[in-house]
């Protein structure tokens, strides 16, 4: 099921899942914002984030065939399209990025005290399991070993632990087009007006 669910979410179209992270992203601080005990709300993302790192080590590790492949070129998911015309390393690496921001958002909100420090914290502690599945991916000769994965995961994970900042900024910007159309959409469905 998690094989399936990973794959039907790389078919999306790139735009198809921008927009859903965006609003993933969103709904999930403003349902922050309503909780009313913490310590439950801390004690699900944790749950969830655990279940982040089952999944993540599954899909990159036990669910792979013995070959490898090192790739240790910087940022080739950007340049390779242009030169190949291949964009299937642009839709690999915004894979990779998506693949951490949902660690990263639970991560954060399942801890206390948003610190700056803290956030930067989390950030390197992704940035290691990243290298850890890397690594592990090397030495047990595990698909494609590439800087690329640590680069695009540790950006991830960046939007992720500061999904909350940015996901407020969008929820101010949207709020208004919001309230409209359900205005619009009430005035409409009301009988009698």
């Amino acid at each position: 099921m998690v094989k399936e669910l990973f794959h039907y979410i790389y078919c999306m179209s790139i735009p198809s899942t921008l927009f859903t992270l965006i609003l993933v992203c969103s709904l999930w601080n403003v349902f922050a914002s309503k909780i009313k005990k913490r310590s439950l709300w801390k004690i699900f993302n944790l749950v969830l984030f655990l279940v982040w790192i089952v999944c993540i080590l599954y899909m990159t590790l036990f669910s792979r065939e013995g070959k490898t492949e090192i790739n240790l070129i910087p940022f080739r998911f950007i340049f390779e399209p242009f030169i190949t015309g291949n964009e299937e390393f642009f839709r690999v690496g915004w894979m990779n990025i998506l693949l951490f921001v949902p660690g990263g958002m639970w991560l954060f909100y399942g801890t206390k005290q948003h610190t700056k420090t803290k956030q930067i914290l989390q950030i390197i502690f992704l940035m290691i399991i990243s290298i850890f599945i890397e690594t592990m991916q090397w030495y047990y000769q595990l698909g494609t070993v590439e800087t690329d994965d640590v680069i695009c995961n540790s950006l991830g994970a960046i939007v992720g632990v500061t999904s909350f900042v940015w996901a407020e900024k969008f929820i101010v910007w949207v709020a208004p087009y919001i309230t409209n159309l359900f205005n619009y959409i009430k005035h409409k469905i009301t009988p009698g007006e």
